[in-house]
């Protein structure tokens, strides 16, 4: 393959995943919405003290979870941060796609042990 060809297939695979990324984010952004406005209500009526306030506890999360996906990080490098995250799950899937469509192109059936932990 010519290194024009492969380029183009390494842009095509990061904008997929940026687009995957962005819409997960648009997702969880939409979800949120509604969630974080309900714990600042609670908290004004309730007048909590900062340790039992909930929308820190909610920005947290927020932080957890930005950190978890790593929107504009680099989609290759799911080593830097450990355990699950948004990079390993979908190289996860991605090497799923290409077994199933070897074994579609190829005829066989997969008689191996089941898909690597993520």
């Amino acid at each position: 393959m010519e290194a024009q060809e492969l380029r183009r297939k390494a842009l095509v695979k990061e904008l997929l995943i940026l687009q995957i990324k962005l819409g997960v984010d648009a997702l969880v952004d939409f979800l949120l919405s509604p969630v974080v406005l309900l714990c600042g209500v609670i908290d004004i009526v309730r007048c909590s003290p900062p340790e039992q306030s909930l929308l820190p506890k909610l920005k947290a999360f927020g932080l957890t979870y930005e950190h978890w996906l790593g929107l504009f990080g680099p989609a290759a490098g799911p080593e830097s941060r450990p355990g699950a995250n948004a990079d390993r799950i979908l190289r996860h899937l991605e090497l799923r796609a290409k077994r199933k469509l070897r074994q579609k192109r190829c005829g066989t059936v997969n008689t191996g042990p089941d898909e690597p932990a993520l």
